[in-house]
């Protein structure tokens, strides 16, 4: 979000180390994990991704791709599951694939205790890397994988996941290269992607020379034709005024909405002019600036409780790119496949993908007239080849 180098490493060194003859990639669609808008949509960060040489893009649907690690993780080997993978590879701080099994084992031989650590620190107001890192570090007795790094934390999940699943899938990682998720200066030939964004939205395109040139082609093309780039300021007033329109019970009803924080939501909406105050206003030591974006996705989207609980696990597989080599391994894997492949919604009409379809009429709404009911048509289409 966007494509930049370290992604493009990241595919290098996974094609490398598994010598795999096909690239599948799970992308969050519009809304990502760390509770924001994607800057531009899923089908722009398709076509940077088929340009990049992934051969299978395949969409990580929004309930489950705003999510704390474990869960966004878990959807993510399900997809890779049904797909028929067999490995996937993932950067870390580590950098050793056998460390995160190990944990894996670990944890869920001590499960109840591991619980119970990360419950009492996360009531505590660190951040969920941190309380996964020392609930392990109690019950391993090790320092050897530092799960308070968020690279750890999230592979630890993965490598969970499949354990967890009885998967035969073979973890991979490798040490990331570059900088941090949060960087704001490059190192060598990488920019954080954070930084990326941030100099983007101030009209900066100076950063996405630690791109691959077709990023920037995509964003600037994107941003002409929608006269916009997304962001949680532009959204601001229509989560404003879903916050105000609503009584307190029917916020309760929101996902992640407990312990009486309704009213505060209500009282911090009230008086805040910016989604940036807003947003101040909201943090406490309990709740991080990552969950509490979280919440504000599942309130603008109106995801309750009962919708998630209803969905435990993703039902499809939505396609949204395919190379030559991607078209081929579906036409030679398709019957093996354990989920219906989504490739246009008249495909699949469940009612579980026609909530996606209203999350992306959300995440449209913010573009001119004309162009959102372009976009809202699109996803009713196949998905871009190359």
């Amino acid at each position: 979000n966007p494509f930049h180098n370290g992604h493009a490493y990241h595919l290098q060194k996974s094609l490398e180390l598994s010598k795999a003859d096909v690239a599948i990639a799970v992308m969050s669609g519009n809304f990502l994990q760390r509770g924001e808008m994607a800057l531009v949509d899923k089908w722009s960060r398709t076509r940077m991704a088929l340009a990049a040489g992934v051969d299978i893009i395949i969409e990580l649907p929004v309930i489950h791709a705003v999510q704390k690690a474990d869960l966004f993780a878990k959807a993510a080997i399900q997809l890779l599951a049904a797909m028929k993978c067999h490995h996937i590879a993932f950067g870390s701080e580590n950098g050793e694939s056998e460390s995160f099994v190990a944990a894996a084992h670990t944890i869920l031989n001590n499960q109840a205790q591991y619980n119970l650590i990360v419950q009492n620190e996360l009531v505590q107001g660190v951040s969920y890397p941190v309380a996964t890192g020392r609930a392990f570090q109690v019950v391993s007795g090790s320092n050897k994988l530092d799960l308070s790094q968020p690279n750890n934390c999230l592979g630890y999940h993965y490598v969970a996941a499949i354990v967890q699943l009885g998967l035969t899938i073979e973890p991979l990682t490798f040490t990331r290269a570059g900088v941090s998720h949060h960087a704001t200066s490059p190192i060598g030939n990488f920019a954080s992607a954070t930084s990326i964004r941030q100099a983007i939205t101030n009209n900066n395109y100076e950063l996405l020379q630690y791109a691959p040139e077709f990023v920037a082609s995509e964003i600037i093309e994107y941003q002409r034709n929608n006269q916009s780039l997304h962001r949680w300021e532009s959204y601001w007033q229509l989560l404003q005024y879903k916050i105000l329109s609503a009584s307190p019970t029917q916020l309760q009803r929101i996902y992640e909405v407990k312990e009486g924080l309704e009213y505060r939501l209500i009282e911090c909406a009230s008086n805040s002019e910016s989604f940036a105050t807003f947003i101040e206003q909201m943090k406490t030591r309990r709740y991080t600036y990552t969950r509490l974006q979280r919440i504000c996705t599942y309130v603008l989207l109106n995801i309750e409780a009962e919708l998630v609980a209803k969905y435990p696990k993703p039902n499809y597989i939505r396609l949204l790119g395919l190379s030559e080599t991607g078209r081929q391994y579906l036409k030679l894997r398709k019957k093996e496949l354990t989920l219906p492949i989504v490739t246009k919604l008249s495909d699949y009409r469940h009612e579980d993908y026609l909530e996606q379809i209203r999350f992306n009429q959300t995440y449209y709404q913010v573009l001119p007239h004309e162009q959102r009911q372009v976009m809202w048509q699109r996803e009713y289409e196949k998905p871009i080849l190359k």
